[in-house]
């Protein structure tokens, strides 16, 4: 019993130092200077903006809508849906709304990264670079004026992607965690000289890119996985702060279970394919950008760092060790400055603030997931998020 009690003790103090350490390093970094999108010297480019949609009738009108109102010339874009293995009118809505739509029926290949490779074969070449855009999300009507402006024909870039937050605690922690993830976190390694890595969604990827990194991603992080690809290859994501997606966020916690769960699945896969190859680049080619996106991938994620920094806590005053307290302290002080800041980088509503008094209880059940997802597997299809209405993702 004393030497499990030593091993969970410092396995804690582990997962809260790196995390801790991980989190302030990126929140630093965010204060230095020149992270603003660097202008493109090319030409104002066409782009066509990719809404996989699988069952979106519910959301896909709000996304579309957003669309519509882009400040960008109409002739020098187009938007493509790809309504993919739907059962219910995802196409006839985004028919209604006057985009190209793109019917796929491919059961045995039902993922968002199956319908993006395949939609990607089908872009018209007077196109010269794809936009990803999920379909339950809305746009920042400067969204394209922005990626022009930072446009690089062999470099991907990734808007600010935010969720809304709504009046209940699960929304909320949602927001929280995405300010963390992705406005905190590519700025800061960006700030430091690294790829800032992709978001899922808000997504600009070159026509040049493409032919010269294809796109052959399929898992539940299809994202993170070619994120991977690029850096192997010796490309760049550029973070483009002042390109807004904005998310809508699970209003329930099944949902937000389901959604969690998936996310953990997909990280811990896409370190089993990528940390060899990564580390091995790192070293023979002596590469710090390969090295970072690894420690990308296993550094704890938020929750975990919380949760086992208040391990280190309690176990510190059962056991009655200096190193624990000291660790667990530095631990969650990490964290709140990280979260804070990433708060105020956003511009967070009040009500975030105040919502702030529950976390410990979401931490607590987020860190359940991640265990979890480590002990079971999850669905390798296209898994719907519940949202309120019914409503899946």
């Amino acid at each position: 019993m004393v030497t499990l009690a030593r091993a969970v003790q410092l396995g804690s103090q582990l997962l809260a130092g790196i995390g801790g350490a991980y989190f302030s390093l990126l929140a630093a970094a965010t204060f230095l200077k020149g992270h603003s999108a660097v202008r493109s010297t090319t030409p104002m480019p066409r782009f066509a903006v990719i809404v996989p949609a699988h069952n979106e009738e519910h959301t896909l009108p709000d996304t579309l809508t957003s669309l519509g109102q882009l400040a960008y010339p109409a002739d020098w874009f187009e938007v493509f849906v790809v309504a993919d293995n739907c059962q219910d009118s995802t196409a006839e809505v985004a028919r209604r709304h006057r985009c190209t739509v793109w019917e796929r029926v491919e059961p045995e290949r039902r993922a968002k990264g199956y319908a993006l490779d395949w939609a990607f074969e089908q872009i018209p070449k007077q196109y010269d670079a794809v936009v990803i855009i999920d379909a339950d999300t809305k746009v920042a009507p400067t969204l394209l004026i922005n990626f022009a402006r930072a446009y690089d024909p062999f470099t991907a870039l990734q808007a600010s992607l935010l969720q809304a937050a709504s009046s209940n605690v699960s929304s909320v922690a949602s927001y929280v965690a995405s300010a963390v993830q992705n406005c905190l976190k590519p700025l800061g390694r960006q700030n430091l000289g690294f790829s800032a890595g992709l978001g899922g969604t808000g997504i600009c990827i070159p026509r040049g890119l493409l032919e010269e990194v294809p796109w052959r991603r399929f898992g539940l992080a299809e994202d993170v996985e070619y994120h991977a690809d690029l850096v192997l290859a010796g490309r760049r994501v550029r973070f483009v702060p002042e390109a807004r997606v904005q998310a809508t966020a699970p209003h329930t916690f099944g949902g937000l279970r389901s959604q969690r769960l998936r996310w953990e699945r997909g990280r811990i896969d896409a370190i089993r394919r990528f940390a060899g190859p990564l580390l091995a680049r790192s070293l023979s080619e002596r590469e710090a950008a390969a090295l970072e996106v690894f420690v990308s991938m296993v550094a704890p994620p938020l929750s975990l760092t919380a949760s086992s920094s208040v391990g280190c806590l309690t176990l510190g005053i059962m056991r009655r060790s200096a190193t624990g307290l000291i660790v667990g302290t530095l631990g969650l002080t990490a964290l709140a400055f990280a979260a804070f800041r990433a708060l105020w980088i956003v511009r967070a509503p009040a009500k975030v603030y105040a919502y702030s008094l529950f976390f410990p209880m979401f931490v607590t059940w987020r860190t359940y997931l991640s265990v979890k997802s480590l002990l079971q597997g999850v669905s390798k299809g296209w898994v719907r998020t519940e949202r309120s209405g019914g409503e899946r993702d």
